[in-house]
């Protein structure tokens, strides 16, 4: 499963750029948009008998299609890449971490109420979710850039820190492995390289 299993798509744009595409690169396109959007990084390797497979043609529809449904993709260091695509999942990885983040403030401001709720003196907790609302924000359209983790997967098989600083356990790393196979197997990795 991908990081984030829901992909926007903006129909009216997406119609737009391919009317000039046949109902089957139209699908092959849509097919390669999504498989890039679940694998590591949202890009696609540069191997015809994989980006065949994901599309879900044979060789000889792949090799007919390609030209056309391509003209989408940039190739860069050996990956196709779609600058819209990329464009989404960044977006939506902030807009992920906004929310995270913000599900935590509520989580220690709620126990903070709780825990002087039930104090002895009587004497209730004011409501702040509402208030946390109100704080302007200095730089309204910057999102606070946080490093990457080095959680999620490796396409070596090794297994990364569990992010949390501590070190993963023979069952956590034998979790991991099992996601990087099965992830290779979806994406057509071949163990032997």
């Amino acid at each position: 499963m991908s990081r984030f299993p829901s992909l926007p798509l903006f129909t009216d744009a997406f119609i737009a750029d391919t009317q000039h595409l046949d109902a089957r690169e139209t699908g092959a396109y849509l097919m390669l948009l999504m498989m890039a959007w679940r694998s590591p990084e949202c890009r696609l390797p540069d191997d015809d008998k994989l980006l065949a497979r994901c599309a879900r043609m044979d060789g000889r529809g792949w090799r007919h299609c390609k030209p056309k449904v391509m003209q989408f993709w940039d190739l860069e260091e050996g990956f196709y890449t779609q600058k819209r695509l990329r464009k989404e999942y960044e977006y939506v990885r902030k807009s992920a971490a906004v929310s995270r983040e913000s599900m935590y403030a509520n989580r220690r401001t709620n126990r903070a109420a709780k825990s002087l709720k039930n104090n002895e003196t009587g004497v209730r907790a004011p409501d702040t979710t509402f208030a946390q609302h109100l704080v302007p924000n200095p730089n309204p359209n910057q999102i606070e850039e946080k490093p990457p983790s080095n959680r999620g997967f490796s396409l070596s098989g090794k297994s990364a820190p569990s992010g949390n600083g501590a070190e993963m356990t023979p069952k956590d790393e034998e979790r991991r492995r099992l996601k990087v196979e099965a992830a290779k197997s979806r994406l057509g990795y071949d163990s032997r390289h």
